[in-house]
C-alpha cells in the first residue's frame, strides 16, 4: 500500500473512515492499536513528550498581576521597558516646554491687563531656568550666576502663583498709570 495512505489521522469525522484512522482511545478502525498502525520513531515521541513536559504547570486562575510579575524579568520585556522609559523622558521634556510656554503666555496676558508690556517669549527662558535651578544648591555657582538663578526661581514661583506685583518687581518694570477724570498729565 502507498506510504502516504498509511499515516494515521485524527479527523473531525466528516471523512470516510479507513483502517488507519485513530480514535481517542488510540484504537484504529480495524481494532488494531494506533501504535501498530503508525510507525512513530523514538525521536518524535521524545520530542512530543519533552514539549509537553516543558510547558510546566498552568495556573487555572492566576491572581491579578502574577503573570505580569513573572514576565517582567524576561528579556523580551526589557526591550519594551527601555522604549517606554525613553518615550517618557521625551514626553517629560515636551510637557515641560508646553508648561513654560503656557506660563509665559499667561504672565504676558496678565501683565498686559495691568498695563505692563512684556514679551512672553523673552520670559520663557527665565522661567525654564527657574525650573532647572529650583531645589538645586546655588552655592556652587558664582555670586552673579547664583543671584540670577535665584531671581529666575523667584520669577517662576511668582508666575505659578500669578503674583503680578511680585513679577513686576522682579522684572523691574513700571506699571502704566491710568489717566482718570480730573488728573492732569504734565510732560
Amino acid at each position: 500500500m502507498d506510504e502516504t495512505k498509511r499515516t494515521a489521522r485524527l479527523g473531525l469525522g466528516f471523512e470516510d473512515p479507513n483502517d488507519f484512522d485513530g480514535y481517542s482511545d488510540t484504537t484504529g478502525l480495524g481494532s488494531r492499536s494506533l501504535q501498530e498502525n503508525i510507525d512513530i520513531t523514538s525521536h518524535h515521541a521524545t520530542f512530543l513528550s519533552d514539549s509537553v513536559r516543558s510547558m510546566g504547570k498552568i495556573e487555572g486562575n492566576p491572581s491579578a498581576g502574577s503573570i505580569r510579575r513573572k514576565e517582567l524579568t524576561e528579556p523580551f520585556i526589557a526591550v519594551f521597558q527601555e522604549e517606554i522609559v525613553r518615550e517618557n523622558e521625551e514626553a517629560d521634556d515636551l510637557i515641560l516646554n508646553k508648561r513654560v510656554t503656557g506660563l509665559a503666555r499667561q504672565t504676558q496676558d496678565g501683565l498686559g491687563e495691568v498695563g505692563v508690556k512684556v514679551d512672553g517669549p523673552s520670559l520663557a527662558p527665565r522661567i525654564m531656568e527657574g525650573f532647572k535651578m529650583k531645589g538645586k544648591d546655588l552655592s556652587t555657582l558664582s555670586e552673579a550666576k547664583a543671584q540670577e538663578a535665584m531671581e529666575n526661581v523667584q520669577l517662576l514661583d511668582a508666575c505659578q502663583k500669578f503674583d503680578l506685583e511680585r513679577i513686576i518687581e522682579i522684572l523691574g518694570c513700571k506699571k502704566k498709570e491710568e489717566i482718570t477724570f480730573g488728573t492732569t498729565r504734565f510732560a
